[in-house]
């Protein structure tokens, strides 16, 4: 299913370097390459010269199935770097006390080391990919958390926590720096990244018995309701249960550890921004998080210094005149491509469009009302209404997460060399296909999206100032570690 296997596999290779000189790495069944050459014998005990003799190599199995890496997991080191996640943090100590699914958690690792080459994966990003192994630790404990409480069976319980702990292992195989977290994605490093749920699946699909629920939900983990998501840009009934689950919360834990954990705040304050998104997408998978979590820990207080307020609020304001700006376009280009229902990849743009205008619309933020509201608060420095303020910039910022995923998804539309018309073939004459409009009028959407590219990029995406967020962080930093 994905291309290019050999270039993929370098990647891999390129993190066994990196960690041989500190353990061993033997070779438990003999490699061999689609020419049918053998390129490592069994019993080889790798070094970086070995390791290098396999870059450009195409494999007939992922090489994890033919390797024993000494001190990889067991399932009870496994279950104990679990446990171990949820205790180091206040919020989810507090909601993992309340819940219990130990049960469930060490039968799902003992299955789980059924599966050597997946244990191996997990290993090495704990290793290399800290953010991206408890970032899947969470997914796994939450997903089996939220399936217990809908009442499900052991085994679609075990399920979730392996789907929701194998979900990233493609991110092994592509280029690390494509995959940063704490930097813009351009659109070469975004169509890599596109690229990580289908390796996912195909690096499930080697592994004996491995449930079709969870290989669904890898492949499926960053697909969208309205057709705006990847790598196939399915729509509503399309998508399983699991995947949806698996996505929701992947993007949780990314706002949670981008935004909301280094200032002091809990996940039982990322409610209004998983409200504000149910306004646009609603799901069940969201109302049920929005119930667990608020079983947890709420913060009350700001952690924005008072000092700092006339500045933090200044960027508030610009956030609102970018996102306006950006909303009243959005509504033009979406009147102007109704007629686009029948080309897949514009019509994903256009509900894409939609969700983040109506998230907006429907939260109340765009209004002058509001900026009136936000003056009062600055000139009468009402304190007991700095909370809210910094609730609203940390919502901000995840329109503008949207809003940058829909210009990045604009320019792969336009720099992309396929046919935009999209094809129909009928059941009844599989030799031919329907084309659903005509060329022409393609033509004219691929102009109006160019002419609208140049307008959302016209203003750029307001930065933190490094003022504020060197002195904000500097002092929940203390803050934290008093």
């Amino acid at each position: 299913m994905v291309k290019d296997k050999d270039c993929l596999n370098d990647h891999y290779i390129n993190h066994l370097i990196e960690l041989v000189s500190a353990t061993s790495i033997t070779v438990t069944g003999d490699v061999w390459s689609t020419e049918r050459v053998c390129l490592l014998s069994a019993g080889t005990v790798l070094d970086e010269v070995e390791l290098k003799k396999l870059v450009g190599r195409n494999l007939l199995q992922p090489l994890a199935h033919n390797l024993e890496i000494e001190g990889s997991f067991n399932a009870e080191q496994l279950r104990h770097a679990l446990e171990s996640y949820c205790a180091n943090d206040t919020a989810i100590a507090d909601i993992y006390r309340k819940i219990d699914v130990s049960r469930h958690v060490a039968f799902a690792c003992k299955r789980i080391a059924q599966q050597p080459s997946l244990l191996q994966y997990l290993w090495v990003m704990s290793r290399h990919m800290l953010k991206g192994f408890n970032r899947a630790l969470f997914c796994a404990w939450a997903a089996a958390v939220l399936s217990k409480r809908k009442s499900k069976s052991d085994e679609q319980i075990c399920d979730a926590f392996i789907a929701g702990l194998s979900h990233d292992i493609g991110l092994l195989f592509i280029p690390p720096v494509s995959s940063a977290d704490n930097q813009e994605l351009n659109p070469e490093a975004w169509d890599l990244i596109q690229r990580h749920p289908e390796i996912g699946y195909d690096l499930l699909s080697f592994m004996p018995s491995m449930p079709n629920p969870v290989s669904r939900a890898v492949m499926e983990h960053h697909e969208e309701m309205d057709g705006s998501g990847y790598p196939a840009g399915k729509v509503g009934k399309q998508l399983g249960p699991l995947g949806r689950l698996i996505h929701l919360l992947d993007s949780i834990h990314a706002i949670y550890t981008k935004y909301f954990q280094p200032r002091g705040r809990t996940l039982a304050d990322m409610i209004p921004i998983i409200q504000m998104n149910q306004l646009s997408s609603p799901g069940q998978p969201g109302a049920d998080l929005i119930v667990l979590l608020r079983m947890g820990i709420e913060t009350t207080s700001c952690s924005v210094p008072e000092e700092l307020m006339p500045l933090f609020i200044k960027q508030v304001k610009n956030r609102h005149l970018y996102i306006k700006q950006f909303v009243d376009q959005a509504e033009i280009y979406v009147e102007q491509n109704q007629a686009s229902i029948a080309n897949a990849r514009l019509f994903s743009l256009g509900r894409l469009l939609e969700h983040i205008v109506k998230a907006m619309n429907q939260s109340g933020l765009i209004n002058e009302a509001y900026i009136r509201w936000l003056e009062q608060v600055e000139k009468e420095q009402l304190c007991h209404a700095y909370r809210e303020v910094e609730d609203v910039f940390l919502m901000m910022q995840e329109v503008l997460y949207h809003i940058q995923r829909f210009v990045l998804r604009m320019v792969d539309l336009l720099e992309s060399g396929e046919n935009q018309v999209t094809q129909l073939t009928p059941i009844w004459a599989p030799e031919k296909s329907i084309s659903l409009i005509e060329t022409q009028q393609v033509a004219g959407n691929r102009e109006t999206t160019r002419v609208s590219l140049q307008t959302f990029s016209k203003q750029g995406i307001p930065e933190l100032p490094g003022e504020l967020d060197s002195l904000w962080l500097t002092q929940i930093r203390k803050l934290r570690n008093i």
